[in-house]
């Protein structure tokens, strides 16, 4: 046999000899580098395992004769992505103690909670300037909320342990 002329280390040992012929020895058995892999058509998306860091990764897929391809890719990634969209909180249904545009809220008599639910519209033409808009928008209308409803929120603090969970 030749002799040795370079070794290469990655994940194994590659030794080439003289006559350019090569042996490898890998490592050993490694752990697969894909997790919790979903497809949709011919696209794919799953999670890595790494030891510093996980990812997400997508690979988007569309044939080159279609007619939207961005749009079919739009929709694999949409599909494949479902399960990480944030989920807000629902609307109690219990009766709101105020509602208007963009700002409710609720009494949550089991919970012994009040949920506020604000949205506020980020544009140009709003009369206020954004560090008007904590007061004017959310922090004055929940001011007079809890001062008209008053006695039916203290009612409900001081029920708190009083309520049975049946």
């Amino acid at each position: 046999m030749a002799q040795p002329k370079e070794k290469w280390h990655g994940r194994g040992t590659a030794t080439i000899y003289e006559d350019d012929s090569i042996e490898f020895r890998p490592c050993g058995k490694g752990e697969p580098s894909q997790r919790n892999v979903k497809r949709s058509g011919a696209s794919k998306f799953y999670q890595t395992n790494g030891e510093k860091e996980s990812n997400y990764v997508a690979h988007l897929m569309a044939p080159m004769n279609a007619l939207d391809p961005v749009g079919d890719m739009l929709k694999d990634f949409e599909t494949l992505t479902r399960e990480l969209e944030p989920q807000l909180p629902r609307e109690p249904r219990t009766k709101p103690l105020m509602k208007r545009d963009g700002l409710a809220v609720y009494l949550d008599k089991k919970e012994h909670k009040v949920r506020i639910f604000a949205e506020i519209a980020l544009d140009n033409e709003h009369p206020y300037s954004p560090a008007d808009w904590a007061y004017t928008i959310i922090g004055a209308p929940l001011n007079q909320c809890f001062t008209s409803n008053r006695k039916s929120i203290l009612t409900a603090y001081r029920q708190q342990g009083k309520t049975s969970c049946k």
